[in-house]
């Protein structure tokens, strides 16, 4: 195809004519430095529109030097795009260039308020040290703890973990009688509690001994509790088997605490109520070992979950996890070592949360 620039005196401009078989390409609007076009044919026409290319392509330099120039380049670019619209396109499509335009500016002004009244704020609260501490907060599943603590048994304090208004009811001489015999009877206790025996048989202290048994009686409570269906719950005699060992108004207590009431009957528990049970359970553990369970093996068999959650509950209270190497067996196989939990860095710092759910 040739191309002829035709020289137009009156208008001072130039007509690019051009002409094949069976399309013809025209422009009225030619100037003697353009040097790119670009054809635009509508549906059903035989003529081919020439458009300087500058027209449709923004040839503005970005410059990060100004923020005045980048918001005039923008408008550039959209008015271009309008231009072209009423050039080329429908009116609805003007219209809603013109809407979104409008769109735009509404909410990049939106943007720069709320972004500043927000850098207000912050500038008006605590030091950036402050908001980074407060960004990492317990969860809300954990017992009572205080984070300023600087003990172990203040940063978990008993009163968050059970009713002690009623802890002299527990049946305390039981678990001493059965510890200090060689017969453990009919109740099945469990693996934590029996390891725990020979401990508490050796205190000397009858009412250092009371305690200890008590809060080994607690830990049988939430363990049973854990592992319990809703449906169990509402079984009267499963209910009166499994908490034997509880106090009546302990037990009120753990209803209102844990769990859920519809229409006077309690519910299954949900996830969330059942893994606020085990940690409860964790921390009168650790109340039992003086915050240094050297192995947590028969905590992970009580609770009847892998050791890796029982490791991932312990460190979201704060708690130190030490993961044993486990033994490979002649076949092959290899079992789990035996790991230990401490609650050893006070005040209380928790990790951040990780992504995705973690298997309870």
């Amino acid at each position: 195809m040739k191309l002829t620039v035709l020289d137009q005196p009156r208008t001072h401009e130039h007509r690019l004519v051009g002409q094949v078989e069976d399309q013809s390409y025209v422009s009225n609007e030619v100037q003697s430095h353009m040097k790119y076009f670009v054809g635009i044919k509508k549906k059903g026409a035989k003529t081919v529109t020439l458009v300087p290319a500058h027209q449709l392509f923004s040839l503005v330099p970005h410059r990060k030097e100004s923020d005045i120039v980048e918001e005039r380049a923008v408008d550039s670019i959209n008015q271009q795009h309008i231009r072209l619209a009423e050039t080329f396109g429908s009116r609805k499509r003007v219209t809603h260039l013109r809407k979104a335009m409008t769109n735009r500016k509404a909410s990049d002004e939106m943007f720069a308020a709320s972004s500043t009244v927000i850098d207000d704020k912050i500038a008006e609260s605590a030091d950036i040290s402050d908001l980074l501490v407060k960004a990492v907060r317990p969860s809300e599943l954990l017992p009572t703890c205080d984070m300023e603590a600087t003990t172990p048994e203040t940063a978990y304090p008993l009163e968050g973990l059970m009713p002690m208004d009623h802890s002299a009811e527990f049946e305390t001489d039981l678990l001493v009688e059965v510890a200090g015999s060689s017969e453990k009877g009919t109740e099945k206790w469990p693996e934590f509690v029996v390891a725990r025996f020979k401990e508490l048989d050796r205190i000397p202290s009858d009412a250092m001994k009371a305690t200890q048994a008590m809060l080994l009686l607690m830990y049988t409570v939430y363990v049973r509790l854990s592992v319990m269906q809703g449906r169990d719950l509402n079984d009267r005699e499963k209910t009166d088997a499994e908490m034997a060992v509880c106090p009546m108004p302990v037990w009120y207590w753990l209803k209102d605490t844990f769990m859920t009431a519809r229409k006077g009957k309690r519910i299954m528990f949900n996830d969330e109520q059942r893994k606020r049970i085990r940690l409860h359970a964790i921390a009168i553990a650790l109340h039992i070992a003086n915050f240094d369970i050297d192995d947590a093996t028969p905590i992970v068999a009580d609770l009847k979950i892998p050791a890796r959650d029982l490791a991932e509950l312990a460190r979201q209270m704060g708690c130190t996890v030490t993961a044993g190497r486990g033994k490979r067996k002649a076949g092959g196989t290899a079992t789990g070592g035996r790991s230990s939990i401490k609650l050893d860095v006070l005040p209380l710092k928790f990790p951040e949360k990780r992504r995705g759910r973690a298997r309870q």
